[in-house]
């Protein structure tokens, strides 16, 4: 039995805006969340993403926070810091324009040090949770013995850490205008 016009136009209308979003690119937003297709896609994304998710950024996060902490408390017991307070400045711009750029140095170190960490991590974090990526693929030519693809892979990795060490040195002189280059 075919359906009238009516029943097949009303039909082809989606409910919400949500749906709509949700029919065309099978993405799931806040509200679609009870779509029970978004919720089954949601929770499956979520199983799958969470375990690399904290296993490559969970300790450098905490090791970067204490890092801040220590620095900012560092730098806000510094003279200069006094100084500026006792002119009456806004403890907005003592904190954010004279303590926190300071502070910025050594976290900007370390997270330059923690990236060559993190394409480590990702090498054991794409074999383990079985995520097609550059470290699986190191891995893979390792155990085939395809070193010209093992030999890539290094050099591409040792270009991004070349280039990450450049980035940090570089934002140096944005962060502290005392630091110069000749």
């Amino acid at each position: 039995m075919r359906p009238n016009t009516e029943e097949r136009v009303n039909s082809e209308i989606p409910k919400s805006p949500w749906e709509s979003f949700h029919t065309h690119t099978r993405y799931c937003v806040y509200k679609g969340l009870s779509n029970p297709n978004c919720a089954l896609i949601f929770s499956t994304w979520a199983g799958v993403a969470h375990g690399p998710a904290i296993n490559n950024a969970g300790s450098p996060g905490a090791e970067l926070t204490r890092l801040g902490r220590s620095s900012m408390l560092e730098v806000l017991s510094q003279d200069y810091i006094r100084t500026a307070r006792s002119k009456g400045l806004n403890e907005f711009v003592v904190v954010f324009k004279h303590a926190f750029r300071n502070a910025l140095i050594p976290i900007i170190t370390l997270l330059g040090l923690r990236i060559p960490w993190l394409f480590g991590g990702a090498v054991i974090t794409e074999t383990v949770f079985a995520w097609p990526g550059i470290g699986q693929l190191l891995v893979r030519s390792i155990y085939g013995r395809d070193f010209p693809v093992v030999e890539g892979i290094v050099l591409i990795l040792a270009f991004l850490v070349t280039t990450t060490n450049l980035i940090v040195d570089i934002s140096y002189l944005f962060i502290d205008p005392r630091i110069q280059y000749n």
